[in-house]
């Protein structure tokens, strides 16, 4: 997008469609209104992306594949949570234009600043989304590694009951034959 000032006037030049459009003093809150949802214009289909990411890992972790599982995870969702504030803030700033306290915008036009807050308010709600899906993914990987602690705990308890016995016998033993040595150095 591509924004020409010229003799007290703003023009826009949309890409693709290649025409040339002058706001008046009408069209400032559409103005406004568009210049604010280029913030979030691609938001769903990088969202997308995140999904697809997690998606990934779901698969490595069934797969039973958890190497370096906590590095991918944090990061994605970090970024998640710093997306979900933003769209927060996105949500918040349409709902108070919208609310229009200072009677700078007609009634008539507070419905485009209420179509912004509610864009961001569904991106929110998809990044909520992931962001729970990014926690069952988590738990998901917690069950793999219990799952292979309560295995190695299992062996480890069958190996102990082999050998408890034999420790005991073992010392049982070693302590009968040094009491008789004992005994033979003390009659002797």
């Amino acid at each position: 997008m591509i924004w020409k000032l010229g003799e007290g006037e703003i023009g826009e030049i949309t890409e693709g469609q290649g025409s040339l459009v002058f706001l008046t003093d009408s069209a400032h809150v559409e103005f406004l209104c568009n210049f604010l949802s280029q913030f979030i214009r691609r938001d769903l289909a990088i969202l997308g992306q995140y999904e697809r990411r997690l998606m990934h890992l779901e698969e490595e972790v069934s797969e039973g594949n958890i190497q370096d599982f906590q590095a991918q995870i944090m990061p994605l969702r970090r970024e998640l949570l710093s997306l979900r504030s933003y769209y927060d803030e996105m949500m918040d700033m349409g709902k108070d234009l919208e609310e229009n306290e200072g009677h700078f915008f007609t009634k008539k036009n507070l419905k485009y600043f209420g179509a912004l807050s509610d864009r961001a308010d569904r991106l929110m709600s998809k990044t909520d989304h992931l962001l729970e899906y990014a926690r069952q993914i988590r738990d998901a990987c917690q069950s793999v590694v219990d799952e292979s602690q309560n295995e190695n705990m299992q062996f480890l308890t069958v190996i102990s009951t082999i050998f408890y016995p034999l420790t005991l016998i073992a010392g049982w033993r070693f302590f009968m034959c040094k009491t008789a040595l004992f005994a033979l150095r003390v009659v002797s």
